[in-house]
């Protein structure tokens, strides 16, 4: 009897990682952010490695289709590297990763630079933007904040992925408008995607 392949969501951080899993995610992210986006850019910056990042990933017969990390910087979560295989969009991945990201970050606020264009995508997950426009390789981007607990509720997909989003309700409360201190790179061009 054979079963159909199913997608299979993991996490683990950098020291965990299986070598041809870490050779998919950053052939992944390289053929989405650099070839397909024509961004010419080191996407190996270092932080991948780091004690406090994560590493977010579904595989379906051992083929790495979407990947999130989240960095930790100065005890701040941050969202970055949301990318899904040109074969596998359209099934709802990258949100999948993303609610299952802002579960582990849990309360805590926490921040993403994202293309414009995806504002009200990311607002789905409790994200607001907290400053300026910027142009980064040719594209536009913002920065975002969760400031306060979101509970994104069961997902379904996006207006980017397959279908409508639901989610959960969520408390928007006070948070700081303007500069956020992120950590110790700078706010500017080449953010963690």
């Amino acid at each position: 009897m054979s079963t159909e392949p199913r997608d299979e969501q993991r996490t683990a951080p950098f020291a965990e990682l299986e070598i041809g899993t870490l050779y998919q995610i950053l052939r992944l992210r390289s053929e989405v952010f650099v070839v397909e986006q024509n961004c010419v850019y080191l996407d190996l910056d270092g932080l991948d490695p780091e004690p406090g990042t994560r590493h977010l990933w579904i595989e379906r017969a051992g083929e790495v289709r979407a990947y999130v990390r989240i960095l930790d910087i100065d005890g701040v979560p941050r969202i970055g590297r949301v990318v899904t295989a040109p074969t596998a969009r359209g099934g709802g991945l990258a949100g999948r990763l993303i609610a299952e990201a802002v579960r582990l970050i849990d309360d805590r606020p926490s921040v993403l630079h994202a293309q414009a264009h995806l504002r009200n995508y990311y607002a789905k997950f409790g994200y607001q933007q907290n400053g300026p426009e910027y142009v980064e390789d040719g594209i536009p981007h913002i920065p975002m904040i969760r400031p306060e607990p979101f509970e994104a509720g069961p997902f379904e997909a996006g207006p980017f992925e397959a279908g409508p989003f639901r989610a959960g309700p969520f408390r928007a409360g006070p948070f700081r408008a303007g500069p956020f201190r992120a950590g110790p790179f700078r706010a500017g061009p080449r953010p963690a995607r």
